[in-house]
């Protein structure tokens, strides 16, 4: 289970944890017990997804928070996870780099089948990324779920709400049914 579902988190300082870049790419490969051969074959492939080859030697304290988000979506998507989670990716980085981003992150949906979730205070993005959107009213209670092409985030009685969105870019459901797995996730 664990090699099927990667995470981002909202603050990569809290996820990037080996002393150099390629070190933290390679701690899932290398704890899940792949050789060195695979190992350096999907650490190579996850940094070159990312256009961050340049910086595997480098420590990652240094490095930008794009860079440094970059590193943590590469440990994430090193073992081609069927599920991506993320929790605020766009949140320390600037507008060219989270544009970067949501081309990346639909290009490994459409390549990979990688179902994404995605949650954010920024309902700027949701569209961009999401096609499948849910937004929380803000006490844990699910509000509404929709589309993000039809108009759901413009709705009035949405703007009012003080809300966070989850949203979902090729549904687990979708690819769990395509696979002829039952759905190990529900939502309420």
């Amino acid at each position: 289970m664990r090699e099927r579902i990667g995470a981002l988190l909202q603050n990569p300082d809290l996820q990037i944890i080996a002393p150099k870049v390629w070190d933290d790419v390679s701690f899932s490969p290398r704890n899940y017990g792949y050789g060195k051969e695979k190992t350096d074959e999907l650490v190579g492939d996850a940094l070159k997804r990312l256009e961050i080859e340049h910086l595997k030697d480098k420590v990652p304290h240094y490095l930008s928070g794009g860079e440094k988000t970059k590193v943590a979506l590469a440990g994430a998507l090193v073992t081609k996870p069927e599920l991506l989670i993320l929790d605020e990716p766009f949140e320390h980085i600037d507008p060219m780099c989270r544009t970067e981003m949501i081309r990346l992150l639909n290009s490994v949906n459409r390549e990979n089948g990688t179902a994404i979730l995605l949650s954010t205070h920024n309902m700027n993005t949701v569209p961009l990324i999401a096609d499948t959107v849910y937004l929380n009213g803000g006490r844990g209670e699910n509000c509404r779920e929709g589309n993000a092409e039809r108009g759901l985030l413009d709705d009035r009685s949405t703007r009012r709400m003080p809300h966070r969105a989850a949203g979902t870019r090729g549904t687990f459901r979708r690819a769990e049914k395509a696979r002829g797995r039952p759905r190990p996730f529900a939502h309420s």
